[in-house]
């Protein structure tokens, strides 16, 4: 693993931690409200073992993605997601997004895919609906988190993309189903019993990791 850090076009400073492997395979993986990049390392080295590199960046105001340069005064300005409104997510946050794919497209990663928790989850799959990710994964997503809005963008999406969710995780799964409704086609539902919420649903059921890793490679 290497810890790395790019700009964001609007100043901010995004920090990552980057798992490189050959070719040009890439995951985007965006973490849920309250955690950091570093709630996806098991899974990353996951990934890394079935040949995929990964880049697990810090949202902007979360973990070490607290400062941003303002681009007119030179001046730094500190950053908590404690105090955004909802313009600071998206479409904030898809300058993150944005870079970095950037810096994937740099290293030669070609084919990118993007995996996302909770509000990560809704980042990605507006990621897929933008047409510029391969495939996406969506653990726990909902209809509105924060403002970020997958009801909307569902019948723009013609990649293929997973969802998951746990049952007793209510408004996550009646979300997710309506959601493949929505996509129809290109989309799957993988709906667990008592596994959580968002990433913590990859340690309560090991065996989803592999089938997040079967998706992938289909």
């Amino acid at each position: 693993m290497q810890k790395v850090s790019f700009a964001a076009k609007d100043g901010v400073e995004i920090k990552a931690n980057y798992f490189e492997c050959a070719g040009e395979k890439a995951v985007l993986l965006l973490h849920q409200n309250r955690m950091s990049k570093e709630s996806w390392q098991k899974f990353a080295q996951e990934l890394n073992a079935n040949n995929f590199a990964s880049l697990a960046i810090d949202l902007r105001g979360y973990g070490e993605s607290v400062s941003k340069k303002d681009v007119r005064t030179g001046k730094t300005i500190a950053l908590n997601y404690q105090n955004f409104s909802e313009n600071d997510y998206w479409p904030a946050m898809m300058n993150d997004i944005n870079a970095a794919k950037k810096f994937l497209q740099e290293n030669e990663k070609t084919e990118i895919f993007a995996i996302g928790s909770s509000i990560g989850a809704n980042l990605a799959l507006n990621e897929l609906a933008s047409g510029s990710a391969k495939k996406a994964v969506a653990l726990s997503p909902g209809l509105d988190y924060f403002g970020i809005d997958t009801e909307s963008i569902a019948s723009k999406i013609r990649k293929p993309c997973l969802i998951i969710a746990s049952s007793e995780d209510r408004y996550s799964a009646e979300s997710s189903q309506m959601l493949v409704r929505l996509i129809g086609k290109n989309s799957s539902l993988i709906l667990l019993e008592n596994a959580g919420h968002g990433v913590s649903m990859l340690a309560a059921k090991p065996e989803l990791t592999q089938k997040i890793m079967d998706f992938l490679k289909r």
